[in-house]
């Protein structure tokens, strides 16, 4: 206040401080020369500019943020001109890996999704350096993946990894994020097309492929067996339409145009009837076949389990 006195706390202590490297894509392309602070003081750091002397030399100047007591800081002072760093060729990709499962009639589709990019950093000083690589945390199921190195610390939604990068030699690292997808379906056979693209592009193991071939076999019966009921209903169909027009050709005779045609239209009619017989007859038998093999599909599919 105007005209009165007050007492301000000044903080005159030192803190840890070490140089390391820092790389985020999502600020910068280039590798930057860094200083990492820890406030190891129960006090409150203020933010404000940064002067960073290294080796004795003017390094940059830099911005701190508040810095809690027990908190780290990373500032960026300038750019690495001796390191670099760059995506490897064709890495930056994503694929998906199917497994299945099946049991009680049940099948159990697990999709991978794998997002993964391969980093390469360069040093060319004669130091081995330290870098810290930033990766923004990705929520909706994604997480990283179990081959992917863990990160020194993860804060307000970014990873950071240290990467320890060898004087005169290239280093790779791997950045890669999973989400894990499943769904159940049940194993019908009138789902069959559904089911065995899926199948398709699973990675089946070589005593999965053993029990889905049977299934596949099981299956391509059913069909057959089906498709010969379906003929049989045709061929009876167009013989009770042959039969119907022979009947009407009989009754628009008149008794005297009764003569051989007469007795060959009744010939036709008795052979039809004959043959309809036979066909109905062939046809309960190829439906009895159609469903037994459709009722085997439907077991194996209930039992199977892989």
């Amino acid at each position: 206040p105007r005209r009165q006195a007050t007492m301000l706390e000044l903080l005159a202590s030192d803190v840890p401080a070490e140089k390391v490297l820092v790389y985020d894509p999502s600020v910068a392309p280039s590798v930057g020369n860094a200083i990492l602070l820890k406030n190891d003081t129960d006090k409150l750091l203020l933010r404000g500019p940064l002067t960073v002397y290294d080796d004795g030399a003017y390094g940059g100047d830099a911005e701190m943020p508040l810095l809690p007591a027990g908190g780290d800081v990373i500032a960026r002072y300038g750019v690495a001109s001796d390191v670099k760093a760059e995506i490897a060729p064709g890495s930056n990709r994503q694929n998906e890996t199917v497994t299945l499962s099946a049991a009680q009639g049940v099948l159990t589709v697990k999709r991978v999704l794998r997002n993964e990019t391969k980093y390469v950093f360069r040093n060319e000083s004669d130091e081995a350096r330290r870098l810290i690589l930033y990766a923004p945390v990705r929520y909706g199921g994604w997480s990283l993946a179990s081959d992917v190195a863990k990160p020194w610390k993860t804060e307000d939604g970014r990873h950071r990894f240290r990467v320890e990068l060898p004087a005169k030699k290239s280093t790779d690292f791997l950045l890669a994020f999973e989400r894990i997808v499943s769904e159940e379906m049940l194993l019908q056979p009138n789902d069959w097309a559904k089911i065995s693209g899926i199948v398709a592009r699973g990675n089946l193991t070589d005593a999965q492929k053993a029990v889905w071939a049977k299934a596949a076999e099981l299956q391509r019966k059913t069909v057959e067996a089906e498709r010969a009921v379906q003929d049989s209903e045709k061929l009876l169909s167009e013989l009770s339409d042959n039969q119907t027009r022979t009947r009407s050709n009989l009754d628009r005779l008149t008794k005297a145009a009764e003569g051989d045609f007469h007795q060959q239209l009744v010939a036709r009619l008795l052979e039809e009837s004959k043959r309809i017989d036979a066909e109905q007859n062939n046809l309960q038998k190829l439906r009895d076949a159609a469903r037994a093999a459709r009722q085997e599909l439907e077991g194996y599919l209930k039992t199977m389990t892989f």
